[in-house]
């Protein structure tokens, strides 16, 4: 039976009941499927959370089945420093996530892909987010916000992602602001 209902993450209490420490730990619970809609409100006195999350598509997701991510202003901060694993917060052809009001950082000195849609992650949406690179980046992969055909670059036509949105989101830096590219042909 995969989740369903209301969670909290909050980094001051030990993952157990409907509490996660971690938004990795919220994304490992799921990774077995969702049994309906699933709710996780960041706690608004916790953090910051200085972990890279990947989320992968998640059985049972849909446009009934949401996956929201209620930030409260909180902050999710990586300092990437491998190619292979350049993003902050990565949609991995996940579907039907909703963030809202989170800060996402990228710190990494050569990587820092700070949002990154790949692999035809849908109908997924942003509101009210910000999403920091480091400033004036030196790498294209240094990017706020991307969605492209590739895991490890920004700018790679394939199959990246339909129907996204993002609303009321404030993209800060990097060599390249927000690149949305999708198939050649």
């Amino acid at each position: 039976i995969g989740l369903a209902g209301t969670y909290t993450i909050n980094s001051a209490v030990s993952t157990g009941g409907t509490n996660f420490q971690t938004f990795g730990a919220a994304v490992s619970a799921m990774t077995c499927g969702i049994a309906g809609p699933v709710i996780f409100n960041v706690d608004n006195a916790s953090g910051p959370y200085n972990e890279q999350v990947s989320i992968p598509q998640i059985i049972g997701s849909s446009s009934v089945n949401t996956i929201t991510f209620n930030g409260n202003g909180r902050t999710l901060t990586y300092g990437a420093t491998l190619s292979t694993a350049p993003a902050t917060l990565e949609l991995n052809g996940a579907d039907y996530i909703t963030v809202n009001d989170l800060v996402v950082a990228g710190t990494g000195v050569t990587y820092a892909l700070v949002c990154h849609l790949w692999n035809q992650a849908d109908n997924n949406s942003f509101n009210n987010c910000t999403f920091n690179a480091p400033v004036n980046g030196t790498s294209t992969t240094m990017v706020p916000f991307s969605i492209s055909g590739s895991a490890t670059a920004a700018t790679t036509s394939g199959v990246s992602g339909n129907n996204n949105v993002v609303n009321g989101c404030t993209m800060f830096s990097g060599y390249y602001n927000t690149c949305l590219v999708g198939n050649s042909a």
